[in-house]
């Protein structure tokens, strides 16, 4: 079985995985950070960003070809 990060350890016995001190039970919610690799225990709150500066420069340059 592949792992996506070094620090997992995986219990097939007991059907759970295990990060540092924590052991998350088969079931259980985590939340996969594809930009950084981070994994967090349960449903991580995210939040949506409008770089607006980058938007007005893109538009910009649409508007000059």
């Amino acid at each position: 079985m592949g792992k996506v990060c070094e620090a997992m350890r995986i219990d097939e016995a007991r059907g759970r995985i295990g990060f540092g001190e924590r052991w998350l039970d088969q079931g259980e919610l985590l939340t996969l950070d594809g930009n950084t690799g981070r994994i967090y225990a349960g449903h991580a709150r995210s939040t949506e960003v409008r770089p607006e500066a980058l938007l007005a420069r893109l538009a910009a340059l649409r508007g000059r070809g």
